[in-house]
């Protein structure tokens, strides 16, 4: 049963949109929400003006306090509003310190996190590495599940609400890539979703660095394979109570597929595991969940399972 869910919040009304499906998870299992903000005071634009006379007698700390003071009230008040909705849960807010990344980790260690809720832009290109991305460094190291939702515009102003009837979780076969399914059957269960177990067979087969078509009997052939493979998977999650179909598909792009398959099938929810790759590893190999991520409009949960390559 999913017990205790931890909610970064950065003070924006963007990030708030997470809350919904923390109230909507929370509600449908019993988990417990705790709300959780990294004290980061930035320098008050009005000393940038100054000259380095200027700063004389000018006590930083004081604008550090009322900063965090300012923070805490936010989080209380978030904190009052979740428990007026949700009044037999357990809602509680920490206001944090230190490097935001490593201070979530370590909070949600402390508190048992099963589940983190946050927004993410999924910026792709210079954006995304000018501006940085809280989320994309949890995804990169961390190895707590994040449930991340992102806006369906480019503005941010609207997003998907809250539903998580049907869950497609693409499977590539691997046992990092079958890491993904403790929580999603956790979910599943939870709140009674029908999975469907995705599996993506390539028709080219690398020859040198050059990608060949497979001969019509190879690609039927390893599409029958996934199938076998697919089938012993959902045996095991339907012995867990789950309601699970397989689903295999011939494609050249296995995150391409992935999205597809989300439009076609109405999905509510993607779940997948992540290698977390970093530096010159992701750039050139790539990551399918991170193109998924990017790409897709459907909130997405992803885990990095311990065995996972950095």
């Amino acid at each position: 049963m999913l017990e205790q869910i931890m909610v970064p919040l950065d003070g924006s009304e963007f990030g708030e949109q997470a809350l919904p499906f923390a109230r909507a998870l929370s509600l449908a299992t019993g988990a417990a929400v705790n709300l959780s903000h990294v004290s980061c005071c930035e320098l008050p634009t009005d000393l940038l003006q100054n000259t380095p006379f200027q700063y004389e007698g000018v006590d930083l700390s004081v604008y550090e306090a009322k900063h965090q003071e300012a923070m805490r009230q936010y989080l209380k008040e978030k904190e009052a509003a979740l428990k007026a909705e949700l009044p037999d849960r357990r809602i509680c807010s920490a206001l944090l310190e230190g490097w935001v990344t490593e201070a979530l980790e370590r909070h949600a260690r402390e508190i048992g996190a099963q589940l983190i809720v946050m927004t993410t832009h999924g910026r792709t290109g210079m954006s995304r590495a000018w501006l940085g991305s809280v989320a994309d460094s949890l995804v990169r190291h961390s190895h707590f599940p994040l449930l991340l939702i992102r806006p369906l515009d480019e503005e941010g102003k609207a997003f998907p609400s809250p539903s998580f009837r049907h869950l497609l979780v693409p499977l590539d076969g691997s046992v990092t890539g079958e890491g993904v399914l403790p929580t999603a059957v956790l979910l599943a269960r939870s709140l009674g979703s029908r999975v469907t177990l995705f599996h993506v067979v390539s028709p080219f087969r690398t020859v040198g660095a050059r990608p060949v078509p497979l001969p019509a009997g190879d690609a039927e052939e390893r599409r029958r394979r996934g199938e076998d493979y697919l089938d012993g998977v959902a045996k095991r999650l339907q012995g867990e109570g789950v309601e699970v179909e397989g689903m295999v598909e011939v494609h050249a792009s296995p995150a391409r597929a992935i999205l597809e398959a989300v439009e076609r099938q109405g999905t509510d929810l993607v779940a997948m595991a992540t290698h977390g790759y970093r530096g010159m590893k992701r750039a050139v190999l790539g990551s399918v969940a991170d193109k998924v991520l990017r790409g897709c409009t459907k909130p997405l949960l992803l885990v990095r399972p311990p065995e996972a390559s950095a």
